[in-house]
């Protein structure tokens, strides 16, 4: 391979866990506004989607460890807010 086509595998590696990392993100503040409902309000204020259940799930699943210990904790968090 040239370098080119290596800095595009890089890139396109990048940006996948680019978007991993925004969709953790997205699924952590929904379990936290879940989890503020609960404690302040005592109810269920935002469930996830089914979607966002299966992005967690699908990262995971994937050989990234700091995405699966960021996941676990996140299923963790949205375990304790049910």
């Amino acid at each position: 391979m040239d370098t080119q086509t290596d800095k595009s595998l890089s890139h396109t590696k990048l940006y996948g866990d680019l978007s991993e990392a925004t969709q953790l993100i997205e699924i952590a503040i929904k379990c936290t506004d879940t989890a503020l409902g609960i404690v302040l309000n005592n109810q269920d204020s935002i469930a996830l989607t089914k979607v966002e259940k299966e992005r967690l799930k699908r990262i995971l699943s994937s050989s990234n460890s700091n995405a699966i210990q960021s996941g676990q904790l996140l299923e963790k968090c949205q375990l304790s807010a049910k």
